[in-house]
């Protein structure tokens, strides 16, 4: 399933790249964004569809993000994102190879992503993210609120300290909650 995902977001990344050789000068917009995400996370020991072993309080972390689009006639546009926040005090690296958004008013843009996490604890997690949000736009600058959610990112238990897991099971998983908020600059 890992290698599905992985393929899946490389086909996005040369589509992206494909696509911005073809178009004319100007059409590729670059982001840097800053700001914090406020997360939550779950521990799922038994295959992740039954309750959760430990679910961790709301924290918020320092966000930062670049990016770029194909600005489709001002109204659509597809891009790559990367981005790193800590959630629980462990480093989140997210690559969203389908990231879109639809301006539906002059300083307005809906936004949907989809992309792949990787959780690094003492081994790294790894599954998919997706979301969506809303940005203002102003000038060159956007502020932007997402909701993005990392469904099942699962990592192997082969370390001395790992809990006991049942019969049949050897990974942990996480689902990941996170409210994003940013300020984004366009150039």
């Amino acid at each position: 399933m890992r290698k599905f995902f992985v393929t899946l977001s490389l086909l996005g990344i040369v589509v992206f790249a494909q696509a911005a050789d073809e178009q004319t000068e100007g059409s590729v917009v670059y982001s840097a964004s800053i700001g914090v995400a406020t997360g939550k996370l779950k521990t799922f020991l038994n295959g992740g569809d039954n309750t959760p072993e430990n679910t961790a309080g709301w924290s918020s972390e320092p966000l930062v993000r670049i990016g770029a689009h194909l600005d489709f006639s001002g109204i659509h546009h597809w891009g790559v994102v990367a981005q790193y926040n800590e959630l629980n005090n462990d480093n989140l690296f997210v690559l969203r190879p389908l990231d879109y958004a639809y301006n539906f008013a002059e300083q307005w843009r809906v936004k949907a992503f989809w992309g792949i996490a990787r959780y690094d604890l003492a081994t790294p997690a790894y599954g998919y993210y997706l979301g969506g949000g809303l940005e203002w736009l102003y000038d060159d600058f956007g502020i932007s609120i997402e909701g993005a959610y990392g469904d099942k990112v699962a990592r192997d238990a082969l370390l001395p300290g790992d809990p006991q897991l049942p019969e049949g099971t050897q990974e942990i998983f996480f689902d990941i909650y996170s409210i994003n908020t940013s300020l984004n600059y366009y150039f």
